[in-house]
Parts: structure tokens; sequence; C-alpha cells
């Protein structure tokens, strides 16, 4: 989805999206996996691209590089292994 189409989206939605403020945010949503992006909200909602930032580059380095054969672990423990901290639920 281009940049025009993201805001022409946005505007039909009655969302008010800055260009200026939110073109690298949204020039790195459209690089993330096809997973993150598969629904568009982040396209549509960038201010929470840039809010979990950190976050979702972490998700998303691990979506792109993880092994087709991971094995199964807790939640815990892939929680730890994507985002260095563990879930306490």
């Amino acid at each position: 989805m281009s940049e025009a189409a993201i805001f022409e989206y946005a505007f039909k939605l009655g969302m008010q999206i800055p260009q200026d403020t939110y073109e690298s945010e949204l020039k790195e949503i459209s690089a993330l996996h096809p997973l993150l992006q598969s629904n568009g909200y982040l396209q549509s909602k960038p201010e929470e691209y840039k809010k979990y930032r950190l976050q979702l580059q972490k998700l998303d380095r691990y979506l792109f590089y993880r092994s087709e054969n991971t094995i199964s672990i807790s939640r815990k423990e892939r929680s730890f292994e994507i985002f260095d901290e563990e879930k306490n639920t």
C-alpha cells in the first residue's frame, strides 16, 4: 500500500494524519513482517507504532529470522527470547 493510499484510507475513516509527522513511521511500518501488517492497523494508527516501536521491532526481527523448526517452549521463555523479558502471567 502506497503512502498516498494510506492517507486516503485514513481520510475516509475520518482520521487526520499529518504527513510530515508520521512519514518515517509509515516507511518503517511498510517494511515490517507481513504478519504485523495484515490488518492495516499500524498503517491507520502510526502513533501506536511510534508508541510501541521498540517492542514491534523486536517482534519483527523474531518473525523474520526465526527458524521454521522452532521448538515448542513456554510463553515466558518465548517472551524472554523475543523481548528480553518474561511475561508475568
